[in-house]
């Protein structure tokens, strides 16, 4: 299931993937740690089976002499030879295949330098010359009716390449309860005749929960790039993740808007302990009451339902703004990675926003409550426009400007 798409312009992808980053010195330090325990608890175990291993080793040398000459190729052609001569002079017709020619063959073939290399290190000879149709060269290099050139690795780095003129769309998916991202390319025929063009998955990055919605930016929140190829998500976590498309493999998004806090954060406050303390007391007097599971931390600012839309300023690239199912709409800052404002428009779930490509401070939103609206964030406290629906909104769009 496709739950979303989105367009990323041309040219801004990398044209040969980045990796993902490298182990630290502590990480490679631990994880030298771990396998020298390993080994250690292996020396543990092979001491326990030596005496058993020296027995089957005297039993198995004898085994060894007997197979030795079944494992040599040319010794066994000679033996069955000298079996068949034998056969034929003690009067029993000997076989006519191949025995009067067989220590020629063997001669001629050379089997013991079988392995060894030529004198001449082939020199670009092909093989098979002599023999027409038949000639072939030991690397595409050396062929002279090849001009393309490009073998072996060099190749593959040019398929996997994304090319100025390719278009690339973003594809967020569920299948068998795995979501992931997947970048598409689409390279345009070139013209020739036949030619339809190709499309084709690039790479993927896998996604912790269902994504519900996507969109583009090039605002780097690490500073890193003066223009990134990023993509956020919005899933049924609270959470908003940013993702570097350039990126291979990558395991963790580059920033999280918002969401839980995971157990690697900042421990809570003196403020919230007290907090919890009281709440513990209050917990031991009402007795035979049932209480729910405790709720799950969040970050300051964050959304606390799923995150059904998305929309980045093209003007202001360093803000995006995010509908939710907790009936609000926010404004972020993605350098920044806190709320800057949180705007109640809407008294049910708001399912899509968009800023208006002409004035870059206003926002429009429309969700379940059947009302589309349109605020300001230069007064993002003041009243906002709005009209209603006949249905519930699920998308919306402005009409370009004329």
């Amino acid at each position: 299931m496709i739950s979303a798409v989105c367009w990323v312009p041309r040219g801004v992808a990398q044209p040969v993937e980045l990796q993902s980053d490298e182990l630290t010195e502590e990480e490679l330090a631990a994880m030298e740690a771990e396998e020298e325990d390993g080994a250690a608890a292996a020396d543990g175990n092979d001491s326990d089976t030596s005496s058993s291993g020296d027995e089957m080793e005297d039993a198995g040398d004898e085994d060894a002499a007997d197979g030795a000459a079944a494992k040599d190729p040319v010794a066994r052609a000679k033996a069955v030879a000298a079996a068949l001569k034998a056969d034929g002079a003690g009067g029993r017709p000997a076989s006519t295949f191949g025995t009067g020619n067989i220590e020629d063959a063997l001669a001629e073939l050379d089997m013991e330098h079988y392995d060894d290399d030529d004198e001449d290190g082939g020199g670009g000879r092909p093989f098979g010359a002599g023999r027409p149709g038949m000639s072939f060269y030991r690397s595409n290099l050396e062929d002279p009716y090849i001009t393309l050139g490009g073998d072996g690795e060099g190749s593959e780095e040019a398929d996997d390449a994304i090319r100025d003129t390719d278009l690339i769309i973003l594809a967020a998916r569920n299948e068998d309860d795995v979501s992931h991202l997947e970048v598409w390319v689409y390279e345009e025929p070139e013209g020739g005749e036949g030619d339809e063009g190709n499309l084709y998955v690039h790479h993927d990055v896998m996604l912790p929960a269902f994504p519900l919605c996507v969109t583009w930016l090039d605002c780097d929140p690490l500073g890193r790039r003066e223009q990134a190829n990023l993509a956020a998500i919005g899933t049924f976590s609270p959470g908003i993740e940013i993702w570097d498309l350039d990126v291979v493999d990558s395991v963790e998004p580059v920033v999280t808007l918002g969401g839980e806090i995971s157990a690697a954060e900042e421990p809570p406050s003196k403020a919230d302990l007290a907090t919890d303390k009281k709440k513990r007391k209050k917990g031991k007097k009402t007795k035979g009451k049932k209480t729910d599971a405790a709720a799950p931390q969040l970050r300051e600012g964050s959304h606390t339902d799923a995150v059904l839309g998305l929309a980045w300023n093209t003007h202001a690239r360093h803000v995006l703004a995010s509908a939710s199912a907790d009936h609000t709409v926010k404004v972020w800052d993605i350098t920044a990675g806190v709320c800057s404002e949180t705007l109640q428009y809407h008294s049910d779930k708001v399912q899509a926003v968009a800023w208006n490509a002409a004035q870059a401070t206003v926002l429009l939103s429309a969700g379940f409550d059947k009302a589309s609206c349109m605020g300001d964030m230069r007064v993002p406290k003041g009243a906002c426009l709005r009209w209603g629906l006949s249905a519930d909104a699920e998308a919306l769009a402005w009409m370009p400007a004329v």
